[in-house]
């Protein structure tokens, strides 16, 4: 009988431990998984797009704005205006990264001698603005002071801008001459549209 007591004492024991192994492993919490979804509006991108992630991950997005766009801020479960945002994820998260385009100054001028169609304004990057050179009467266009010799010119805007329009004044020739009998007090030239030129007739002796 006494050799019988040991035993039964080791089977209670190795049955003891075997359930504390058991409970532990039925209590275990499951990990818990979420959404993150990341967009872009027009002007941008991020460097990621989400996807399924476990709870308590830490996920940094960043926002790139295209050339001629800035980045104004963040929307939907989060906000600010950093293009660096990091993310811990505790539940279903949706996030927006917002852009808009830079603004930038057309300014537009004309010598004298003509007007321009427009003076300009505030536009959006890449907005393409059409200008054309209207001479008055009696000078011609030159060219923009960009260099192009085109009347009409179309301007992609990517940057602070001034344009102006040159002219310059037509010049005519002026022939004079006289018949026999006398003289005139000038054979004429080269002079700018507008200029007045006097003339005077002087006949020879004997004629009148």
């Amino acid at each position: 009988m006494k050799k019988i007591i040991p035993l039964i004492f080791l089977a209670f024991i190795s049955c003891k431990k075997d359930s504390q192994d058991d409970f532990t492993n039925i209590i275990e919490p499951p990990s818990l998984n979420y959404i993150l979804s990341v967009s872009a509006v027009d002007g941008g991108t991020v460097n990621t797009s989400g996807g399924e992630y476990e709870q308590g991950t830490s996920v940094t997005l960043t926002a790139t704005p295209n050339t001629g766009y800035t980045f104004t801020g963040w929307s939907g479960n989060a906000s600010g205006t950093n293009s660096s945002l990091n993310i811990t994820i505790i539940g279903n998260i949706n996030v927006t990264a917002n852009f808009e385009p830079i603004s930038y100054t057309l300014t537009v001028d004309s010598g004298s001698g003509g007007a321009v169609s427009s003076s300009g304004g505030v536009y959006d990057y890449g907005t393409q603005v059409t200008l054309s050179a209207i001479p008055d009467s009696g000078y011609g266009f030159v060219n923009w002071s960009n260099g192009s010799t085109e009347q009409n010119i179309t301007v992609t805007i990517s940057e602070n801008t001034t344009l102006t329009a040159n002219f310059e004044i037509g010049s005519y020739t002026l022939t004079v001459d006289s018949g026999s009998g006398g003289a005139v007090s000038s054979s004429g030239g080269t002079y700018d549209y507008g200029t007045q030129v006097t003339l005077s007739a002087i006949p020879d002796s004997g004629y009148g």
